[in-house]
């Protein structure tokens, strides 16, 4: 006998672009200035406790979540701290004068650089094997000669000893990360500034060392790791590029950021992960790197250099003007990692051959709407997701989105999600189209869609949309397009213009140009073989002068 089950179908209304919540934006902590590294120990406790290094200040602690800090700077000699790591109770820093060891959440400091050289700054930490006791310290640490070492400690950093076969003398080792932290071979990865190759890897703790192809050409100064434990963690370097075989080989992943976003570090929160701008704030990715967004609501200094995160907050070191005069800022989590735009019911459907969900979607002032649907599987049930499809093909409707892509198990609890799409016109015509969700072996699972396009001209809709920046005979052809497709506007006024590709969630996928453009004078400029890209719905947007317009594109294949 066939089985049924039951999906609690969440209806996630929201219009392009909208996530956050009414107060959703950073905050200025109470912060000293000159912030030059941040750290957290506890952070998944009810009670994390926050470090800041400074550059000129030594170091200050918060357990507030930065309402107020304290200075904790009793036995250390010199006042710039460049890296803190905390390693099962100890809290370590690296100075101008070599590291320094806390027992007591920076009440009191020891020096603890038996083996570093005298002269050399302590740049970097890095803990590997947390399951070993105590775990294994690696550092990073050089001078102004340009010599540079990487040194292990395996007694809490009593005694250090070099590190680095295999990996340059005069490479500065700007980053560590690793994976496998708790497994039986850790696989350890280093960046350095300024070095051919820029990425090096060990699998004995530092003992020795391999170059490792990551496509970058001249350096690495961030690292990142997203499931460290997993069987196939996902790494990611400043580039941005991206490994999801352990280091093996690696794929640019840059959709939604800048062209020079200038990034000085990572942040990492479950499955999403963050990451500073000397140019343009902080960005996020919820897809594990895929795609970015900018999530710089109320962050008035957006040059960052450095990110830590706590179970309820992302907090911010900035700098002004790249000058070390910044401070931390805060932001919840929540706000940036939960959409919002609910729907006001939440449907619970029996998933047979006849279970379905009517989905109403209207255009908007660009003709164009994206939807999220999240399906939560509330039985005791695995359910596998074979398929997701569209029954008719007129592109009115598109599945632009699907997270996890198909085909998905969704465990007991689970959620799969897809953003649905609707491209209106202003006909005042209503058009419908059915979702097919496949399940199992096989149930099918049916959401009826109805999108209602405009009765009235464009530019009724909205008496508060900004002027458009080009002449009515601004256009995209072919449209949609499958290879390449040519954005041809003419501005009203001459000035500073961006032309971008955004896709339904908001995120910048390509930059098509950036500069200065004259008045009366055709533009042209081609989006050419978005490969990466799912096929879809996205908008152009061409700003000049603070002015926009939208030109809605579909890309299908």
């Amino acid at each position: 006998m066939k089985q049924k089950f039951s999906l609690l179908a969440t209806l996630l209304f929201q219009m392009f672009g909208f996530y956050s919540s009414a107060d959703s934006q950073w905050t200025h902590t109470n912060s000293p200035t000159h912030v030059a590294c941040l750290c957290v120990s506890g952070a998944n406790t009810s009670t994390p406790v926050l470090f800041m290094g400074t550059a000129d200040s030594g170091v200050f602690i918060s357990t507030d979540n930065g309402t107020s800090w304290q200075a904790r700077n009793s036995g250390l000699p010199n006042d710039t701290v460049s890296a803190i790591v905390v390693s099962v109770g100890n809290l370590f820093v690296g100075t101008h004068s070599g590291v320094f060891r806390s027992t007591n959440n920076g009440t009191s400091w020891m020096p603890a650089n038996t083996g570093i050289p005298a002269d050399f700054f302590v740049g970097q930490f890095c803990v590997v094997g947390s399951n070993t006791s105590p775990p294994t310290l690696i550092a990073s640490a050089g001078d102004l000669n340009a010599k540079a070492g990487v040194y292990r400690s395996t007694d809490n950093g009593a005694n250090w000893v070099e590190a680095d076969a295999g990996i340059p003398s005069n490479a500065f080792i700007a980053d560590f990360t690793v994976t496998g932290t708790n497994t039986p071979s850790p696989k350890l990865f280093a960046g350095c500034a300024f070095s051919v190759p820029p990425l090096y890897s060990s699998t004995n703790e530092g003992t020795t060392w391999s170059k490792s192809d990551n496509g970058e050409p001249y350096t690495v100064n961030s690292l990142a790791v997203i499931d460290t434990n997993a069987p196939s963690p996902i790494l990611f370097t400043d580039g941005i590029f991206r490994s999801t075989d352990n280091g093996a080989s690696w794929t640019e992943a840059r959709n939604g950021l800048p062209l020079r976003a200038g990034i000085t570090n990572f942040a990492v929160s479950g499955k999403n992960i963050f990451a500073s701008s000397a140019v343009n704030g902080v960005f996020l990715s919820t897809d594990s790197g895929i795609s970015w967004r900018a999530v710089n609501t109320g962050l008035k200094d957006t040059f960052v250099i450095d990110l830590a995160v706590t179970g309820s907050y992302l907090f911010a070191g900035t700098s002004i003007a790249g000058s070390f005069t910044g401070d931390v800022w805060r932001r919840p989590l929540s706000e940036m990692t939960t959409m919002a735009g609910y729907a006001s019911d939440t449907q619970s459907v029996p998933l047979s051959n006849t279970g379905k969900i009517n989905v109403t979607i209207s255009g908007d002032s660009a003709n164009y709407r994206a939807h999220r649907i999240d399906f939560v599987n509330n039985t005791s049930n695995s359910l596998i997701i074979s398929n997701a499809t569209l029954m008719t093909s007129d592109l009115r409707f598109l599945i632009s989105h699907i997270s996890p892509s198909v085909p998905d198990t969704v465990k007991p609890g689970g959620t799969f999600s897809m953003i649905v799409s609707f491209l209106g016109d202003i006909s005042g015509t209503v058009y419908q189209d059915t979702l097919v969700l496949t399940i199992g072996d096989p149930t099918s699972f049916y959401v009826y869609l109805t999108g209602n396009s405009f009765a009235s001209p464009k530019g009724d809709v909205s008496n508060n949309s900004p002027a458009a920046v080009a002449s009515p005979n601004s256009r995209i052809y072919p449209n949609p397009f499958s290879q390449s497709t040519q954005i041809t506007f003419t501005p009203e006024a001459s000035g500073f213009a961006d032309v971008s590709i955004f896709n339904q969630l908001g995120v910048e996928v390509a930059r098509l140009f950036s500069g200065e453009l004259d008045a009366a004078e055709e533009h042209t400029f081609t989006w050419n073989n978005p490969s990466a890209l799912p096929d879809g719905a996205y908008e152009c947007l061409i700003r000049i002068n603070g002015q926009v317009e939208k030109l809605p594109v579909v890309l299908i294949r």
